[in-house]
């Protein structure tokens, strides 16, 4: 990691991260971090910034001038001032979908993916602020796109639920076949969470939550039908072995829609806290999960929704 001399060059760089989109919603702590880790580049026009089928050494945070690039479906990208190129990649670990170039002389605050790396390994404090941040882009690209892209989080489980109240070994291989961000092998972690998740029975016509309420925790479907209700009037309805609400309870972000109860129905409610304390204790597992949540954000932010700010100015190539 570089060594900064001069305390007034961290302070300058705090107030330059601070105004950038995706950095404000961290804490003042973990923009320190990352500003002391970082070094300033130039970048004359037609510089090469990454290669396709590459992945990017540095994440691009540009001052001045412009970074040129192309998503996966041929939009021509643009980032310019407050704008971060390569974060998604090089959270994910993907490859760049195009080669990046200088548009015109840049100036930016780079910071390599190396220290990207120590940073979330050393200070879980930045990964759950960085978790946060893309949990809360994936909500806020989800309430643009149709609710069919909604439902693509939903794919079918084949895990059998038994009628009785769940055990310990039954509640891990519920969540094993579950998409909550913990991969089916890191079973300590899977338990850690089964063991502190609470199983409730909801009555057909139970609003279980409205559009704005505040997110705490999620809820896996065990038996029953849910309905998922969007204020546009787009609607969906969720079936065991299903997660639902996750997403905007890992960014701290309210509800985007209802969710009403079809039918009786039987569900394990596990707290935002829960997860956290999880991550906390398995550092590997988080990183898993950061890199998951980019992947996802970036796929999205590939999704054509006819609009020409489609990829928010944090989002990578």
């Amino acid at each position: 990691m570089p060594d900064n001399d001069e305390p007034h060059d961290d302070l300058r760089r705090i107030l330059a991260l601070r105004g950038f989109p995706g950095i404000d919603s961290l804490g003042l702590p973990e923009v320190t971090l990352i500003a002391s880790n970082m070094v300033e580049r130039y970048l004359p026009a037609g510089t090469i910034v990454v290669r396709a089928n590459t992945r990017p050494s540095l994440v691009h945070f540009v001052l001045r001038g412009r970074i040129d690039s192309t998503s996966v479906n041929g939009v021509e990208l643009a980032f310019g001032p407050r704008s971060i190129f390569g974060v998604l990649t090089g959270l994910s670990g993907e490859l760049a979908n195009s080669d990046a170039v200088a548009g015109v002389d840049t100036w930016t605050l780079a910071l390599t993916n190396a220290d990207i790396d120590e940073l979330l390994d050393e200070h879980f404090t930045l990964v759950r602020g960085v978790a946060r941040t893309l949990a809360a882009g994936i909500v806020a690209r989800l309430t643009r796109l149709p609710i069919s892209h909604l439902a693509q989080n939903f794919a079918p489980s084949p895990a059998v639920v038994p009628e009785h109240e769940l055990g310990l070994a039954e509640r891990i291989l519920v969540l094993r076949s579950q998409q909550i961000g913990i991969g089916p092998k890191r079973i300590q972690a899977l338990a850690s969470i089964a063991r502190e998740a609470e199983e409730l029975r909801l009555a057909q016509g139970t609003t279980v939550w409205r559009h704005g309420d505040a997110a705490d925790a999620s809820l896996v479907i065990l038996d029953g039908r849910l309905r998922v209700e969007r204020a546009d009037g787009q609607s969906l309805t969720v079936s065991p072995v299903q997660l639902v609400g996750g997403l905007e309870a890992l960014g701290s972000a309210s509800r985007w829609y209802d969710l009403v109860c079809e039918t009786d129905a039987r569900v394990l409610r596990i707290e935002r806290r829960q997860i956290l304390d999880v991550l906390e204790d398995h550092t590997q597992v988080a990183r898993e999960m950061v890199g998951g949540l980019a992947r996802t954000l970036d796929r999205l932010l590939d999704v054509d929704i006819g609009q020409a700010d489609a990829r928010p100015s944090w989002s990578s190539p």
